[in-house]
């Protein structure tokens, strides 16, 4: 049973551990990561929000179950981010629709908006890959 409970507790903190890589198209960038916005903050997320707060799918994991999935109230700050970019590149990146209103007839308006999920789904997907290797290479 203690065998058990050391590959839970493995498996929790692997899975919690933060993936801090700054995702930058043109080179291997060394900067710390911030909490980068997949939906646009200043003007999407503040149409949405209700008192400062959204509502995101989130899930936890229980032993019993497995993954649970639910929506969670949440700060709209903190809310559909994702430890991808600097904070220099996150800037640089998405300055055009971060400081305008977003044009759907723009195709480059409409490139950054998609650009934006596939940064965040690659981040996901390279966090997935890495908690895997982790824990299997440990056990």
């Amino acid at each position: 049973m203690a065998e058990k409970d050391d590959d839970r507790g493995l498996f929790f903190k692997q899975v919690n551990k933060k993936l801090d890589r700054c995702l930058w198209p043109f080179s291997q960038c060394k900067n710390s990561a911030i909490g980068a916005h997949s939906i646009q903050n200043s003007r999407t997320l503040e149409q949405l929000s209700k008192d400062g707060h959204v509502y995101q799918p989130s899930y936890r994991i229980e032993q019993d179950k497995g993954p649970v999935f639910y929506f969670k109230k949440i700060g709209k700050n903190k809310a559909t981010t994702f430890s991808g970019l600097c904070r220099d590149h996150d800037s640089e990146l998405f300055k055009e629709i971060d400081n305008n209103r977003i044009n759907t007839l723009n195709d480059s308006h409409l490139f950054l908006v998609a650009y934006r999920s596939v940064l965040m789904e690659l981040h996901t997907k390279m966090k997935a890959a890495i908690d895997i290797n982790s824990i299997y290479r440990a056990g």
